[in-house]
């Protein structure tokens, strides 16, 4: 487990007391602490990189408000509502809200590395090739060559989080978005096409995602469905991989799940079956 951060660090970041306790399932990457205050912030072991993101997503009340950046911490805020999980991702209501949260955000004026899936997952590719079987090499080779032609006929990028499932809060205040680490410049199609899979989104749910962003910002989302089966089999298999390189038999359940959402997937082309 990571130490807390200092007292000297958290002093100078307004924090008057020691840090308490790390948050559940960070180990010690993350840690609650008081601030003058009185309220409550999180200390975030981070690069300055991601934590000048932080910044300008709590600027735009699109995160947490960041109360500053320290040998390699971040404090922020705490936010005061739950974590979006699960089901609750498919109600109308929130997808909505979900697409006034991103279109603020992909509306920022900052500029980031851009986002390549389709080296990230030929990389896993190449890792877990002795492992998959046929139709499972088919279907990677069909997302490798789709994510490349994706990315080549893109025009126009925009910063993602792209990380959204896993990191949607529910506030007072609205929608908020933690963990900046993957924030990179895509399209507004491949942010909206991973979190469709990652979320586990309907077809209706994703049809009315997709069709709302649209009709609020102007831009093209048409290939997100396209974006969420090239997400899906990424996953699969990235947890291919780690299965084997990890010996864990989370990463292989894992794998195996997500290679069976995706036999038959409204998202997948039907020349790419399972």
């Amino acid at each position: 487990m990571i130490e807390p951060p200092s007292d000297t660090v958290l002093s100078a970041l307004g924090a008057n007391a020691v840090a308490s306790h790390p948050l559940r399932g960070m180990n010690g990457m993350a840690w609650v602490v008081t601030l003058q205050d009185g309220s409550t912030g999180v200390a975030t072991r981070t690069d300055p990189a991601v934590a000048d993101v932080a910044r300008v997503a709590g600027e735009r009340d699109v995160g947490p408000r960041v109360i500053g950046y320290r040998d390699g911490w971040l404090i922020s805020r705490e936010l005061p509502g739950e974590h979006v999980v699960g089901v609750a991702f498919g109600r109308p209501a929130l997808i909505d809200a979900i697409v006034d949260l991103l279109s603020r955000w992909h509306d920022t004026e900052i500029e980031l590395n851009d986002a390549s899936l389709s080296e990230s997952l030929n990389a896993y590719v190449v890792r877990a090739h002795h492992h998959l079987n046929e139709q499972q090499l088919n279907a990677a080779d069909w997302a490798l060559k789709t994510a490349a032609e994706l990315e080549a006929a893109s025009e126009h990028t925009v910063p993602c989080h792209l990380d959204v499932g896993a990191n949607l809060f529910d506030t007072e205040h609205g929608l908020r978005l933690i963990d900046f680490d993957h924030a990179a410049m895509a399209t507004p199609a491949q942010e909206l096409g991973q979190l469709i899979w990652e979320a586990e989104l309907s077809r209706t749910a994703a049809e009315r995602l997709v069709s709302r962003y649209g009709e609020t910002t102007g831009r093209d989302v048409a290939a997100s469905a396209t974006w969420s089966a090239v997400v899906g089999v990424s996953w699969a298999v990235w947890a291919v991989w780690a299965a084997e390189a990890r010996t864990e038999l989370r990463f292989a359940l894992a794998a195996r799940r997500w290679w069976e959402r995706l036999n038959g997937h409204w998202a997948l082309p039907p020349g790419c079956a399972l």
